[in-house]
């Protein structure tokens, strides 16, 4: 792992440092081989087939620094801290060495305070961000809620089919139902699997605000909230432009929308953004080794993207934004709709059956018992 992380820093390193275009460049492609040699070669799971998400998370991981590494790679200005004045002294942005802001680029996917995250929504934040110790406090309160809320809701959804969900690979589509039913089923399976993502995306993100606020000693406000209430949206325009994470917006916008914005305009740009996040998450379940999933993987995406165009579309005949108790329902249906054939293929590939945490520190299995 070292040798891509390492030439990942050279490159945050380069795309701060003005007129350096033509050395990024020159680097981009051994950079890109180590980090494919990297998520092809290492098992982080150790052949053991409920860890194989470790490397799942590793592919994830190498795929993401790539698309960022070709990103910055291409950058034409220097990317640079933005500081509000009013809340940071000026020695601080004075005295600022390049190889600390480099250092905080590599861990900054969403560019907070970045010159290069223009158009980037951030949530207000409700949390009491003037008060260190408060702010821990409420975070790590958040942290536990949530991991809790992840492993119950994982081992509700294993225990709709114990012996393959708890164990092995298998389908959230049950033949033996009738087809309402079963799709009445598949459908809760496919909720409930969202709000594993969320939970546990909150909880390392929550995790990753503590050490940073704690031991690097960076500001509350360096974290803005991860998420916006997602469960609000009226319009899948607003959930995935600004109430789901945007942790990959800088390469699904830069190497998707806008090069094919160029040639289709806005329905291409937003296509193009949704197939880039297929590709990484097609990537990201082929690294399970069990083969991937087009359909289900950059499937999903793309469909994600023709409701946001047909929203555009609707708004232009009509005059009218997708809002209200209409358009929440219409986000949901979409969304879990589509979601089904998402997570039948993460089920397929064994992702339900993994093991987040050993069967006798799990407070699921303790509450309710083994699954059998």
């Amino acid at each position: 792992l070292l040798p891509p992380l390492l030439g990942y820093y050279v490159l945050a390193l380069l795309v701060c440092v003005p007129g350096t275009l033509k050395t990024r460049l020159s680097v981009l492609g051994p950079i890109l081989y180590l980090a494919y040699q990297a998520a092809a070669t290492l098992d982080l799971a150790l052949g053991k087939e409920n860890l194989l998400y470790f490397n799942q998370g590793l592919v994830l991981a190498m795929v993401t620094l790539g698309m960022r590494c070709i990103k910055w790679s291409l950058a034409v200005k220097p990317y640079r801290r933005l500081y509000n004045r009013a809340q940071e002294p000026k020695s601080r942005e004075d005295d600022r060495s390049i190889f600390v802001e480099a250092f905080e680029l590599c861990l900054c996917p969403r560019g907070c305070n970045w010159n290069w995250s223009e158009g980037l929504f951030i949530p207000q934040d409700e949390r009491p961000v003037d008060s260190r110790r408060a702010f821990v406090a409420y975070v790590a309160l958040s942290a536990i809620s949530h991991l809790l809320l992840f492993d119950f809701t994982h081992y509700h959804i294993q225990s709709f089919s114990p012996d393959t969900f708890g164990l092995h690979d298998g389908t959230i589509f049950d033949l033996n139902l009738p087809p309402i039913l079963r799709y009445a089923r598949s459908s809760w399976i496919s909720f409930c699997s969202g709000a594993v993502i969320y939970c546990a995306m909150q909880t390392i993100y929550d995790i990753n605000t503590l050490i940073a606020v704690l031991l690097l000693r960076q500001s509350p406000r360096d974290w803005p909230p991860f998420f916006h209430k997602p469960w609000q949206a009226t319009s899948l325009t607003e959930f995935w432009g600004k109430r789901w994470h945007q942790f990959f917006r800088e390469i699904f916008v830069g190497l998707g929308g806008q090069p094919f914005s160029l040639v289709f305009g806005r329905v291409g740009g937003v296509m193009g953004s949704f197939l880039v996040s297929g590709i990484l998450h097609y990537l990201g379940l082929w690294g399970m080794g069990k083969g991937s999933s087009i359909f289900g993987m950059i499937g999903f995406f793309l469909m994600m993207g023709v409701g946001v165009t047909l929203e555009g579309l609707f708004k232009k005949v009509t005059g009218m934004r997708t809002e209200g108790w209409l358009g929440r329902i219409w986000t949901f249906l979409w969304l879990i709709g589509w979601a089904n054939f998402l997570v039948d293929a993460w089920a397929q590939k064994s992702l339900i059956s993994s093991q987040f945490f050993p069967d006798s520190y799990r407070l699921a299995y303790l509450a309710f018992g083994p699954l059998v």
